[in-house]
């Protein structure tokens, strides 16, 4: 999750960000991984090879990336292997999560990390304020939570994707009360950890994951044509919801305390789009971008946010390492993966079906904001690609059961 590792505490009321010794957690834990990954592969190397070809795709976005190195800058190409290597690891891992495990038993182990993140993370911000709250030398933070994360917003969206977990588990699982307690617990410190942090996202994707119980309810009670219907209507409202949000942009910002460039992000975003217009197709090879001194120091020696470390949207850090083509295939992964999602949310038989409706959408506003796309050691890429191929297997099998039928 990139916890724990980011951020060192210097003090009481100051955090260095990005240090060598920041990193040393996951400089301990990658060459463990290096080695264990593998061997769990080896253990189900048969059904795993069947998995990668379940999501053709994605799997070709994956060749594309490793084989970017040989149009990305000649000085990085060492580097930019070692990084490669990290990134094929993180996707097998998500290809062996998907062979060890179902989606129903994904879902429990993430609660179970998630409560260990929210323990740590109210300990810190309780015990270890300089390490758990925004410090006072960065005002507009200042008094956020962090927990164990480095920033409020890693926090805030964690939280609200553990929130999730925990509610879809306390609506399905008939257990003892005291289980049942542990679940209601999980998900009351979720909500508490979003609203604590201040993220904005966080908020939204707490909103959007949550509706989606109430929506799979109606959708198993409602005719097919008036499910189309009602798809037709939320679009129209959406529409008009935006054009309104357009028109009042100003006011709704000042509301909120926010400025109209998301926080400085447009005009990154804008002038990255420049870039990409540069080399459309293929883009600048992967992690070629942001570690060249062609590109990368040029653009940071003079941009605003000094230091930029990448696009802060994953959509467009996807343009920049393979292009066109890379997004195009990713799309086409996305895509077909929302709707077999789709489909369990509509054949739903308990709550716990919808996690993977609720973890696309979680992925998805995740990466407006941040980069989640095509990360090494990023729990957001390994799940996405467990996930993924999970739906591809039930889908198969339900398929397979209807044809028997």
């Amino acid at each position: 999750m990139g916890a724990l590792g980011m951020k060192i505490p210097i003090g009481t009321n100051s955090v260095d960000y990005g240090t060598a010794q920041s990193n040393l957690i996951e400089r301990i834990m990658a060459p463990l991984s290096y080695l264990l990954i593998p061997f769990l592969i080896s253990r189900k190397w048969k059904l795993c090879i069947y998995l990668l070809t379940k999501d053709l795709p994605l799997i070709l976005l994956l060749f594309l990336v490793s084989f970017s190195i040989i149009w990305t800058d000649p000085n990085l190409v060492v580097q930019n292997i070692s990084t490669v290597r990290g990134l094929l690891l993180s996707s097998m891992f998500g290809v062996y999560l998907a062979a060890r495990f179902s989606i129903r038993e994904q879902t429990r182990l993430l609660a179970g990390v998630f409560g260990i993140v929210i323990l740590f993370s109210i300990l810190a911000a309780l015990f270890v304020p300089g390490y758990g709250i925004h410090p006072a030398t960065k005002p507009q933070l200042a008094g956020y939570w962090t927990g164990i994360f480095a920033h409020k917003n890693s926090l805030g969206g964690h939280m609200a994707w553990s929130a999730s977990i925990f509610l879809s588990l306390s609506l399905t699982i008939s257990r003892n009360h005291l289980g049942r307690l542990a679940l209601w617990t999980g998900f009351a410190l979720s909500l508490l950890l979003v609203f604590l942090s201040g993220s904005a996202g966080g908020i939204v994707n707490l909103l959007s994951v949550i509706c989606i119980i109430p929506l799979s309810k109606f959708l198993k009670k409602t005719h097919y044509k008036l499910q189309v219907l009602l798809i037709i209507t939320l679009l129209l409202l959406s529409g008009g919801t935006f054009i309104l949000l357009v028109a009042k942009a100003p006011t709704i910002a000042e509301a909120l305390g926010k400025d109209l460039t998301f926080t400085g992000r447009i005009p990154l975003w804008h002038e990255l789009l420049g870039y990409i217009a540069q080399k459309p197709l293929l883009g600048y090879g992967f992690n070629g971008f942001w570690d060249s001194d062609q590109y990368g120091e040029f653009f940071r020696a003079r941009w605003v946010w000094h230091g930029v470390p990448h696009a802060h949207n994953g959509f467009v850090e996807l343009l920049l390492a393979v292009g066109l083509l890379g997004l195009l295939l990713f799309v086409m992964s996305f895509i077909r993966q929302f709707l077999r999602a789709y489909k369990q949310v509509y054949r739903a038989k308990i709550v716990e079906d919808i996690v993977p409706m609720q973890f696309l959408l979680t992925f998805l506003i995740a990466n407006i904001s941040e980069s989640r796309l095509l990360i090494a050691n990023n729990i957001y890429w390994t799940i996405y690609i467990a996930m993924s191929l999970s739906l591809a297997i039930k889908y198969r099998q339900e398929r397979k059961l209807r044809a028997t039928d």
